[in-house]
C-alpha cells in the first residue's frame, strides 16, 4: 500500500482564520478571516441574496433574475478583497506584504511614514537612514585655532 492511498479517517476542517508571521518584525499575525473567498458559506450567502432579489423583481424579470447572482458575486468578491487588504498591514511595524509584492519602494515609503508618525506621536525625532548615516559618520569640524 502506497502513502498516497492512505486516507485520514477524519477530515480536517480548515480554520476560519488565517495566521502568518510578519516579514519585518516577526510577530505572529492572525486575520479573523480566511483569504480565500469561495467557501460554501459564501456561495450560500450570495445565492440567498440573489434569490431574495429575484423574488423582489419577479414581476419584471421572472426566472431571468437568477442572473443577478453574477454581479452580486463580483460585488462580494471586491468587498471581500478590500476588507482583507485593509487588515493585512502589520499594526506593530507598518509593513504591508501585499504592497511589497507590487511595489517595494512604495512599501518602504509607507513603512517609513508609519514610523515617522509613531515617533511624532511619542514626541521623538525620527531619523531616517540618510540622517542616521550622516550622524554616524559625521566628521567633527576642524578648529584651525588649535593647530600648531
Amino acid at each position: 500500500m502506497l502513502e498516497r492511498d492512505l486516507k485520514p479517517f477524519v477530515k480536517v476542517k480548515q480554520p476560519s482564520y488565517f495566521t502568518y508571521f510578519c516579514a519585518q518584525c516577526n510577530n505572529k499575525r492572525i486575520l479573523p478571516m480566511n483569504p480565500n473567498p469561495g467557501r460554501a458559506k459564501h456561495f450560500f450567502q450570495v445565492a440567498l441574496t440573489a434569490g431574495v432579489i429575484m423574488l423582489m423583481t419577479w414581476s419584471w424579470f421572472e426566472w431571468k433574475g437568477v442572473v443577478s447572482f453574477i454581479p452580486l458575486w463580483i460585488g462580494f468578491e471586491v468587498m471581500f478583497r478590500m476588507k482583507l487588504r485593509a487588515m493585512i498591514p502589520c499594526p506593530i511595524c507598518g509593513f504591508d506584504p501585499y504592497l511589497q509584492l507590487i511595489d517595494s519602494k512604495r512599501a518602504t515609503e509607507k513603512t517609513v511614514e508609519f514610523w515617522k508618525k509613531k515617533f511624532e506621536d511619542n514626541g521623538l525625532e525620527f531619523l531616517d537612514r540618510d540622517a542616521l548615516r550622516m550622524k554616524k559618520y559625521r566628521v567633527p569640524p576642524k578648529n584651525d585655532a588649535n593647530i600648531t
